[in-house]
């Protein structure tokens, strides 16, 4: 079987998915980190050198590798279900699980942690609640294609 968390940045797809992983003895693929191993360059590196467009074809191509696995558990990134044909890939081979967690939580996390995210990058704390707020209403109709909801407000 394979399993497939979607979500917003920052949701806990990782925390949840190396959890379950462990439980059920599947071995757990965060998707960013695949892409990082491939291009021998960090998320944020390959947003700066080439471009979001040259990320999102990356994750295309990641997901189309871990599709040749069983037994697994994938984080995907925030937007992967979002571009190309990737939802249609997600919902036709994995368990595909909506992790949602409340916007101010993934916020918090966010700007403990902005460096890392490409997206969020110098972003003063309101503007992040903002773009978060915007991002969720452009992605929502994608999430909520999942076959399960997690609420993960804890």
């Amino acid at each position: 079987m394979k399993i497939a968390f979607l979500g917003m940045p920052a949701a806990g797809k990782s925390t949840q998915g190396r959890k379950l992983a462990e439980i059920l003895d599947y071995t757990f693929i965060d998707l960013d980190k695949w892409i990082e191993i491939q291009e021998k360059a960090t998320i944020q590196e390959v947003f700066l050198k080439f471009g979001e467009d040259y990320f999102r074809e990356m994750e295309r191509v990641a997901l189309h590798q871990v599709l040749k696995q069983e037994n697994i558990i994938v984080a995907t990134g925030g937007g992967t279900p979002c571009f190309y044909d990737n939802l249609q890939i997600l919902c036709k081979n994995f368990l595909c699980i909506f992790i949602d967690a409340p916007l101010q939580n993934i916020a918090q996390r966010i700007i403990g942690n902005q460096k890392s995210r490409p997206l969020f990058i110098n972003l003063k704390e309101e503007e992040v609640m903002i773009k978060l707020e915007n991002m969720y209403q452009n992605r929502i109709a994608y999430y909520n294609q999942a076959h399960i909801y997690w609420d993960n407000s804890f």
